[in-house]
């Protein structure tokens, strides 16, 4: 029978003589966390309905609205914050650029969060943070209120560490776009979000919607709250907010010998299960080619830190790993 392996993602946990060790990290548990009752948040999940289409039929659009959703829901049910806002609330929502900037304003929102996935050749993969900023004089500018730069460089190195993919850093808009000058021309920031919104602000790009590799991890459901779970964490220290120990174990199971993730596999942690997406569950819906897609991809919430626990990994016509 053919021999599957996994790929950690997340180092929230170790193998040991067929167990899982679960080591406190940072995120999860049903409690609230407080200091955030004073402050409230926009997030703008980037684009409206379907644009910004990427491999397989899948948008920008509707990816990051989905992100968004599970970040709202972290702070909604894990913390006292006193607001989470949304530009938009369904696929079916449209909202301008300057609608959704508008509204943050108009609302009073202390920090907006505009959440992106970025295009380009296939072969490339990277995330990216941009807040508003430029050069003066040789010296590095940021906008008024100030702090989507601090917020942006947790999130740089936890997002990319979360993804496993590269990173381009987190830059100052004007900076990025216009170069790394002594002094630029315009003394405001380049993106619209970070130029025109009244309070700190960032804008995140996870990675490329036109890397297959990618695409095919940004179609599962979990994925998702990967990224807002990352989102979460970096807010919580951006905000100096110790943040509790969680149990979550994230991976991709890959065949041995081809490399290639595997479909329908399903991974058991202790008393949780989880199947891999497969053709049937999923893929069916963005090809009708049912060997074209895989992912492989894992996520399994609500385990206990530092307990252990039996891991199980089964699949049709592989040796079963434990």
């Amino acid at each position: 029978m053919t021999k599957f392996y996994q790929y950690i993602l997340k180092l929230s946990f170790i193998f040991a003589l067929g167990s899982l060790l679960m080591f406190p990290s940072s995120g999860l548990k049903a409690q609230e966390i407080t200091g955030l009752s004073d402050w409230n948040l926009f997030i703008d999940p980037g684009h409206s309905q379907t644009e910004n289409m990427g491999l397989f039929g899948y948008s920008e659009a509707e990816k990051v609205l989905r992100v968004a959703w599970d970040l709202r829901d972290y702070f909604f049910d894990l913390t006292d914050i006193d607001t989470v806002f949304l530009a938009r609330h369904t696929d079916q929502d449209y909202i301008s650029l300057e609608g959704r900037v508008d509204l943050a304003n108009e609302l009073g929102s202390d920090f907006y969060y505009s959440i992106h996935s970025d295009a380009g050749p296939s072969h490339v993969n990277s995330t990216l943070m941009l807040y508003g900023g430029w050069k003066s004089n040789g010296e590095l500018v940021e906008k008024t209120p100030e702090g989507g730069a601090d917020y942006g460089a947790i999130l740089d190195w936890d997002l990319t560490s979360a993804m496993r993919i590269d990173r381009r850093g987190n830059f100052a808009d004007r900076v990025f776009y216009q170069g790394n000058v002594h002094h630029h021309e315009n003394q405001w920031p380049f993106l619209y979000v970070n130029r025109v919104t009244n309070m700190a602000s960032l804008l995140s790009e996870a990675g490329f919607h036109t890397n297959p590799g990618q695409q095919m991890l940004n179609l599962n459901r979990e994925w998702k709250t990967l990224e807002a779970l990352s989102a979460f964490r970096s807010f919580l220290e951006w905000h100096d907010i110790d943040r509790p120990a969680i149990g979550v174990a994230t991976g991709i199971i890959k065949d041995i010998e081809t490399g290639l993730a595997l479909n329908d596999v399903t991974v058991t942690i202790g008393d949780h299960v989880y199947v891999t997406d497969g053709w049937e569950s999923l893929f069916n819906q963005y090809s009708n080619n049912p060997d074209q897609l895989r992912n492989g991809f894992y996520f399994i919430e609500g385990l206990e830190p530092l307990e252990t626990v039996e891991v199980v990994f089964e699949k049709e016509g592989y040796e079963t790993l434990v």
